[in-house]
């Protein structure tokens, strides 16, 4: 009975032992981030030419071709946020069409839109505004710039290529007297 009472006492002392080994344990961090940065590129279908138009006339990306929009950043999945700004030409984009005030819509599509887009091809929040903030993409349906089937512009994959279809509807009518007019469109890739 003795052995087994030694036993148990230094069974007890080695376990009392290790637990106090525990009570302060060592600890160091780990940092590590992976190289490059996020990168968004325009790998075809742009520049958009859409050519002389007439008052209130709308139309899509020339000959069906979508503007090709790829996560080019090495290892990185990245969101797009898109923004465009006002014709240097005297053109604005708002939120209805009027003299020198034209509309634009945009939506990532994996499929056609047609070459001469209705609104129904685009949703309500599709719609850019000339000088605003850029817009985070969202996810389909709910989300801005989001067509009915893949590529949102979310959650973009690296060497992902996104489809970019438009809808542009001219002004109603132009006080520049013809002058030729550009806008540029502005894609920036953000951490999801």
């Amino acid at each position: 009975m003795k052995k087994l009472a030694r036993a148990v006492a230094v069974i007890a002392a080695v376990g009392a032992a290790g637990v106090s080994l525990a009570v302060n344990p060592a600890t160091f961090n780990i940092t590590v981030n992976m190289t490059g940065g996020l990168s968004v590129a325009i790998v075809s279908g742009a520049p958009v030419v859409l050519g002389s138009l007439a008052a209130n006339a709308v139309v899509g990306n020339p000959g069906g071709t979508p503007v090709v929009v790829q996560n080019d950043s090495v290892g990185l999945v990245e969101d797009y946020q898109i923004s465009v700004g006002n014709s240097a030409g005297g053109w604005t984009i708002g939120a209805a069409p009027a003299p020198n005030v034209a509309t634009l819509h945009v939506a990532f599509n994996s499929i056609l839109m047609a070459t001469t887009p209705v609104l129904g091809d685009f949703a309500v929040n599709d719609q850019l505004t000339g000088g605003a903030a850029a817009i985070l993409c969202g996810l389909s349906p709910a989300g801005p710039f989001a067509g009915p089937t893949t590529g949102d512009g979310q959650d973009v994959l690296p060497a992902e290529n996104n489809s970019l279809w438009i809808r542009f509807q001219a002004p109603t009518g132009d006080l520049t007297g013809g002058a030729a007019q550009s806008f540029t469109v502005t894609i920036n890739a953000v951490a999801p």
